[in-house]
């Protein structure tokens, strides 16, 4: 799932909506396998693109901001 997730092109538009939500998935997948800064790589860039999201998302954006702040806490 990793390497699909990675796939996405940052430079194709078709493919841009699609950037934000492979890096969250890319995030959780690296922070299930334990790989903490990995996954707080992933984080951080998904929050870049995300955190003016609309306010239906920003419950989300809230959620991955919680995650951050645990897994800098644990390390």
């Amino acid at each position: 799932a990793l390497a699909w997730f990675g796939s996405f092109s940052w430079t194709e538009p078709v493919e841009s909506v699609f950037l934000a939500p492979a890096l969250l998935r890319r995030g959780e997948i690296h922070e299930r396998r334990g790989e903490y800064q990995q996954a707080l790589h992933f984080y951080r860039r998904f929050l870049a693109r995300w955190r003016n999201a609309d306010p239906p998302y920003q419950q989300l954006v809230r959620d991955v901001e919680a995650r951050v702040a645990r897994l800098q806490g644990s390390g």
